[in-house]
């Protein structure tokens, strides 16, 4: 997947996700790179009728908010910015500067 961080933002009103939460019996952890590349893996897992929501809206101000309702935090951070992976919000994080958002750009 290529992510497009300069027109991302502007083409988007709205991006809503929804996953169900996982359970892991044992093996968590060998399923996934670079575990599983070089010995394989065996997970025994089930997922459960519990899920975790996500909602981007793009906004014209020059900056990413998170708002976590369970831990009742609310973060944000600028364009010039650099993510610090710290241990808070790193989840979210990682999955902003996989789709290079980052770096983005909403002018």
């Amino acid at each position: 997947m290529t992510a497009q961080p300069r027109n991302f933002l502007k083409q988007i009103r709205l991006v809503r996700a929804r996953a169900p939460l996982r359970l892991s019996f044992c093996g968590g952890g060998t399923d996934v790179s670079p575990y599983a590349d070089t010995r394989g893996g065996c997970v025994l897992n089930a997922t459960i009728s519990r899920y975790v929501y996500g909602t981007l809206v793009p906004k014209s101000e020059r900056s990413i908010g998170f708002r976590s309702f369970d831990y009742g935090t609310v973060v944000y951070w600028t364009q010039e910015e650099h993510f610090q992976f710290d241990g808070q919000m790193d989840l979210v994080k990682g999955v902003l500067k996989r789709f290079e958002l980052d770096k983005f750009r909403t002018e």
